[in-house]
């Protein structure tokens, strides 16, 4: 493998000091552990986990925690391609680094005042300022345009 085929490191830029590496991940997301909406504090960039990454990826058990990534000699950073992880967290990628402006999407607003997020499937309530702004779902700041009861 040549180094044209190394990925660019997501801090430099660059692919000069970029090096395969075996990385460890986490075995279990905040995701996973909080199904139906993430608390604030537990939304992280610089961490993976097993469940946030495509199956074919993984490794077979006991070695799942472990992928082949990349690791940056300049930067000092380890990490993984887009192509290995689930559209979660490519959602939370592009939210740190401001890729995030997405066109408005519809969404009916329930009789309760919860709303299913049309981009990354979760439910929040309108009346909730930690997850609705008025205009996005903070979990995955995706813009939403509300039809139907209020």
């Amino acid at each position: 493998m040549s180094k044209k085929d190394f990925e660019a490191c997501p801090k430099c830029g660059s692919n000069t000091g970029v090096v395969p590496k075996l990385l460890l991940i986490g075995l279990e997301s905040p995701y996973k552990k909080f199904p139906k909406e993430i608390p604030g504090g537990y939304q992280r960039f610089d961490q993976l986990a097993v469940d946030e990454c495509r199956d074919y990826t993984l490794l077979n058990k006991p070695l799942e925690q472990f992928i082949e990534g990349y690791y940056c000699s300049s930067c000092d950073l380890g990490f993984v391609p887009d192509s290995k992880v689930t559209p979660g967290v490519l959602v939370m990628r592009a939210v740190q680094t401001g890729q995030n402006n997405r066109s408005a999407m519809e969404a009916s607003v329930r009789p309760e005042g919860g709303v299913l997020c049309p981009f990354c499937g979760l439910i929040f309530q309108i009346t909730d300022s930690h997850r609705w702004d008025g205009e996005r779902h903070m979990t995955c700041h995706q813009r939403i345009t509300l039809v139907g009861e209020r």
